[in-house]
């Protein structure tokens, strides 16, 4: 179903991933919506229409992108501490005497 419309509502082929029936959309994104914004659209449209039972689970870019965002956070975090812990190394304390 890659690239066609199907107005029919017929498959075309069924993929299956770990045994499990799986269906994969993708998009070009149109030059004013951010990734993110993009993919919260989708999950908020594919929640309401969905079946009970059905997973929703994102991958490539999207899950990519939160992936980043975590380990910018803990680098954010990380960082004074390993600034105080040079301070105290070369000059034996943290604040100028």
């Amino acid at each position: 179903m890659t690239g066609e419309a199907n107005q029919q509502r017929h498959v075309f082929q069924i993929e299956r991933l770990n045994h499990q029936r799986v269906a994969y959309i993708s998009a070009n994104l149109g030059a004013n919506l951010t990734l993110g914004d993009a993919t919260d659209q989708v999950v908020a449209e594919a929640k309401s229409v969905i079946p009970a039972g059905v997973s929703l689970n994102l991958g490539g870019d999207s899950a990519r992108h939160s992936e980043v965002f975590g380990s910018f956070g803990s680098t954010l975090a990380l960082s004074p501490l390993c600034i105080i812990g040079v301070l105290i190394w070369l000059f034996k304390s943290w604040v100028d005497r």
